[in-house]
C-alpha cells in the first residue's frame, strides 16, 4: 500500500485548476471540498475520511478504493 500524501483543499483546488487530475493516494481527510468542481479527478486510494464533499461535482471521478 502506498503512503498517503497530505494535501489541503486549497492546494488540491489550485492544482486542479492548473489542469492536474491525478491525485491518487492523496490524504484529504477532514478537508472542506464542498461545492468544488472536481469533474474527472482521480482520487483512487485517497483518504477522504471526514472530508466535506457536499455538492461537489464528482462526475466521472475515479474513487476506486478511496476511504
Amino acid at each position: 500500500m502506498s503512503e498517503k500524501i497530505k494535501m489541503s483543499a486549497s492546494e488540491l483546488i489550485q492544482r486542479y485548476a492548473q489542469g492536474e487530475r491525478n491525485f491518487k493516494d492523496a490524504d484529504l481527510s477532514n478537508e472542506n471540498l464542498a461545492s468544488a468542481n472536481l469533474e474527472g479527478i482521480i482520487l483512487a486510494f485517497a483518504d477522504l475520511s471526514s472530508a466535506n464533499l457536499s455538492s461537489a461535482n464528482l462526475k466521472n471521478a475515479d474513487l476506486k478504493f478511496a476511504i
